[in-house]
């Protein structure tokens, strides 16, 4: 596989046979059918640092025109808990210089900031049947202590990218996260106060 945008933002072309997402992130990757005819299994499960919380993994077939019915190859998949190949590749990512949208890094720093990104648990509400997360809650992805929620207007990409900015991205976004804890401690993981 071929990586060659990271959130609508070109890479150099990065080959990789593991692709790891975050909650809300797009990745734009070339897929190359270049196996010996057949049906193959690809594969997804979740990148999660923690311990024993249930997750299920997602399959999808893949099967070559002319190809005999037969039980799809199943890949190996990496660890839930594989930092190591989860690190590889989000540091081989590299942005793509002179490509659209292409802006040099500033080499003077004006704003300094302190972010945070967790999963989490989250209340369900309304008595969801969907909802089956541990303790009967659902996963979730914070920043800042702050939980996803889709935008109301414009996203933040979109607004950068339409160059309309007005009240996406307000001076009051915080530098710090506004609940001061212990960011990495692993028993953290299921603190639900």
């Amino acid at each position: 596989m071929k990586v060659v945008a990271i959130d609508a933002a070109y890479t150099e072309t990065y080959i990789t046979d593991v692709i790891i997402l975050s909650p809300g992130q797009t990745t734009d990757v070339l897929f190359t059918a270049d196996q010996p005819l057949g049906s193959y299994y690809m594969a997804a499960r979740p990148y999660f640092s923690a311990q024993g919380l249930p997750f299920d993994n997602t399959s999808g077939i893949i099967v070559y025109q002319g190809a005999k019915s037969a039980t799809p190859i199943m890949p190996a998949l990496p660890a839930f808990n594989d930092t190591p190949t989860a690190y590889k590749f989000y540091t081989n990512l590299t942005g793509f210089p002179g490509g659209p949208h292409w802006v040099p890094v500033p080499l003077q720093v004006d704003e300094h900031m302190f972010i945070t990104f967790g999963n989490s648990l989250a209340p369900c509400g309304g008595g969801s049947a969907n909802c089956r997360g541990i303790f009967g809650q659902r996963f979730s992805a914070s920043m800042n202590n702050e939980s996803f929620q889709l935008p109301s207007k414009l996203s933040m990409l979109q607004a950068f990218y339409s160059n309309n900015k007005m009240g996406v991205y307000t001076t009051d976004f915080p530098d710090n996260p506004p609940l001061v804890f212990d960011y990495t401690n692993p028993s953290n993981a299921l603190n639900q106060s």
